[in-house]
Formats: structure tokens, sequence, C-alpha cells
């Protein structure tokens, strides 16, 4: 997740997607694609649609991991789904879907959610420092955007945050420890007329390191680079009304099984 920059004004999707090497900032929400990534995006899963061949194992082959029945999770705890395989395929479900669980509105607006959230996915050495992190760039998001405790903006406006995977890579995988790189669309927003951030969006790579704790995939570090970025083409952004008219009744994708 990351923060808007300091400068005034709307800011641009690729301001949104600076990091530091220790925490990525909260990527700040996204719902409004979910007309226009949930076709793109959700079967983001592992490896891409590479067929398997007989000398290359699904679960061996460098840099991709296919998900296999029994790979992803199997309960969910505080609304993050966990209990992954002891795979890789199943350390690339639990990366993606740990950085989806950070990019629901709540996680920003709910002090609690966010330690229910973090609690889940992160190892127990890492929970103290990304929880204060998290904290902090969320009061900041919330101030920036005008945003109260419930997740409302100014006037009543709705908040929208939500992300989708367009790809996943394993750069390493030795049985203890993974690190998997998440390619996101994100977008993010606060709905009205007047809105100072109306719905933008914005991509970046995750690189995800992860450790086998608990009998499970638990995040020992996560780190964010902007991009790539697409050209935005021909469409014109959608007004306000058009935004809340066409995303009623649109659910978050599911976790990535």
């Amino acid at each position: 997740m990351l923060l808007p920059d300091d400068r005034p004004g709307p800011p641009t999707g690729a301001s949104w997607r600076r990091a530091t090497a220790s925490s990525p900032r909260l990527l700040i929400a996204i719902t409004a694609c979910a007309a226009v990534l949930t076709g793109s995006a959700i079967w983001l899963a592992a490896g891409g649609n590479d067929a398997p061949s007989s000398a290359n194992p699904p679960d061996r082959r460098p840099g991709h991991a296919q998900p296999a029945p029994g790979d992803g999770a199997s309960r969910t705890r505080h609304g993050v789904a966990v209990g992954y395989a002891h795979s890789r395929a199943g350390a690339v479900a639990a990366a993606v879907n740990y950085e989806m669980a950070r990019t629901r509105p709540d996680y920003f607006t709910d002090e609690q959610v966010r330690r229910g959230v973090l609690g889940a996915m992160m190892s127990r050495e890492a929970l103290p420092a990304q929880l204060a992190s998290d904290n902090t760039n969320a009061d900041a998001v919330m101030a920036r955007l005008g945003l109260q405790p419930g997740g409302l903006g100014p006037g009543g406006a709705r908040f929208l945050a939500r992300s989708a995977p367009l790809g996943t890579r394993v750069t390493s995988y030795s049985g203890q420890i993974a690190t998997v790189e998440v390619w996101m669309a994100e977008i993010i927003g606060v709905l009205g007329e007047n809105s100072t951030l109306p719905p933008t969006a914005s991509w970046a790579t995750y690189s995800i390191t992860l450790t086998w704790q608990d009998d499970d995939w638990k995040v020992a570090s996560l780190t964010a680079t902007p991009g790539p970025v697409p050209v935005s083409g021909s469409q014109g952004p959608s007004s306000s009304m058009e935004w809340t008219k066409r995303l009623e009744g649109f659910d978050a994708p599911p976790p990535v099984s």
C-alpha cells in the first residue's frame, strides 16, 4: 500500500506508488475498478497461462508456480485467507491474498481491523514494526482524504479501495523461505463531485518474502516499486455518479485459491 505524495491537488496514479525499503506504504484504496479489473485480473494466480510440461512439473519450474488442489487457503482468520500448502504455489497464493487483504477499505479506517489482518499474515518477528508503520500511514491517509472513522468522506462520500493481481513471479524458494513478486493494479479514491481524490488507478510490483512459521506461510518483509504502467488508452474517466451507479452490487474478488 502506498501513500499519496504531499503535493497539492489530486495526485496522479504514479504518485501513489512510492514505498520504503522496509514496508511498502499503504496502497490507498480501490473499488471502482471492480468493473474494469475483475475481468482482467482475478486469475492472477501463479505463472500465467504457461502449460506445464512433463519435464518441468508446475511446482519446480523457475519463476513459475501453478496452483493445484490444496495449495490455496484452507481457512480464514480475521477475514484473511490463511492455511496454505507448504509448497511454491502455496507461497504464491499467500503472497497475493495477504497483499490484497491490506487494500480493503476498513484496513485504512479501523485500527482493530489492521491489527487483526496483520496478526493473521505477518511473522511474529515482523509484526510489531509493520503494525506501527501501517497505523501511521493509515492515519495519514484518513487525514489527507478527510475520512471519518466509519470510512465516509466529506459529506458522506464513499471511500473506495480495491486491488487486483495481474501476475506473479517466484524469485526464490527454499521450502523455509520464499520470495514472490506480485504485480498489482490498484484503484483508490473518494466518490463525490468535490472529491480531492476521485478514483485513481495505479500499478505496482510488490516483493514479498515469506517464511514457513506455525505450519503456514507468514510475511517476513515486503517492499514495493512502481509499475509497470500501461498506456491509458482512449477511454476517459467516469463521472462520480457513474462510478456510484455502475459499481452497485460489485463485491471484491474472492481470495486466490
